[in-house]
């Protein structure tokens, strides 16, 4: 709410400046067109042309739940029906074997280390 105030403030003040050095046509000719390309032309303008809002289509939570999901071990992918996606325990254990492997070489290189000071 505060910063929408400040904003507001701001462009009042940018206002007021450009009409201390432009003429009042060409402040409203700017001030609109920037309006008009940011609320309208824009690809992601509040009133685009092209820009539809669709309904939400309602799940159908009974038939997807009788469909067994198949898990693919090496990519962690789950899959089930018409959708795929992975799930955040798989990235995690991932993550862990990857982090796993890091620390054994890490620990090997240390201990190459350590015998090439005991000789």
């Amino acid at each position: 709410m505060l910063a929408c105030l400040l904003l507001c403030i701001l462009l009042v003040i940018v206002i007021a400046f450009m009409c201390c050095i432009m003429p009042w046509w060409l402040v409203l000719l700017v001030v609109g067109g920037a309006f008009i390309y940011n609320f309208v032309i824009h690809k992601d303008g509040l009133f685009h042309p092209t820009k539809r809002y669709k309904p939400k289509k309602k799940k159908k939570g009974a038939k997807n739940q009788g469909k067994a999901r198949n898990i693919n071990h090496s990519s962690g992918a789950v899959t089930g029906g018409a959708t795929t996606y992975r799930t955040n325990d798989d990235d995690y254990d991932n993550y862990l074997a990857a982090r796993r492997e890091e620390q054994a070489a890490y620990d090997d290189f240390i201990a190459s280390l350590d015998m090439a000071d005991d000789k």
